[in-house]
């Protein structure tokens, strides 16, 4: 086991079996958040010496817990000298592509930027959503969490370079001129 909460659902026994190949309408494919592993030899050192570590717009619940779940790793990112940016992947109360809204509710988390920064409150730095949320941003940053907000929506190479550079500008920025730009 992991210091992660469960990630299952109480009803698992009930949904269909998967079969690999066919899509079952309602089903949800989940792996196990158990991970009797501990990572690679080095990645804990690399994650804590790292200048900057970025989590991409991903799936908080299917994508990035269960890398969170192995072993030392949320330990490691809670320790590390790096910044900490994740790029939020709900916009306006909704994930952009995939399960992500369905999945963080049924973990008990807001489908919202709020609920995204309750799930890494324990080792994120600087979180960065859409312009489209920038009303809510303003009322998370009030409760401390560091918030940028930029188009984070990808819809062509263009976007996704723009969204990365400014990404890792973001990680790279001292501590000092991350606030003045916060409060410009």
């Amino acid at each position: 086991m992991t210091s992660q909460p469960n990630l299952t659902r109480p009803d698992l026994d009930a949904l269909p079996s998967y079969v690999p190949g066919r899509t079952v309408p309602g089903a949800i494919k989940l792996a196990s958040n158990e991970v009797p592993y501990g990572p690679l030899p080095g990645v804990l050192d690399a994650i804590r010496g790292s200048e900057a570590v970025i989590l991409a717009p991903s799936n908080p619940v299917s994508s990035i817990a269960p890398i969170l779940a192995v072993p030392g790793i949320r330990e490691a990112l809670r320790e590390s000298r790096a910044r900490i940016v994740a790029v939020s992947p709900i916009v306006a109360g909704a994930a952009v592509s995939g399960p992500a809204g369905i999945l963080m509710q049924a973990q008990g988390y807001p489908v919202s930027i709020a609920g995204v920064a309750e799930f890494y409150h324990d080792f994120i730095d600087v979180l960065v959503v859409d312009l489209q949320d920038s009303p809510s941003a303003d009322e998370l940053q009030k409760s401390g969490m560091r918030v940028h907000c930029t188009r984070t929506v990808m819809r062509t190479t263009e976007d996704r370079i723009a969204l990365a550079r400014e990404a890792l500008n973001l990680a790279l920025r001292p501590p000092a001129a991350q606030a003045a730009m916060e409060h410009a």
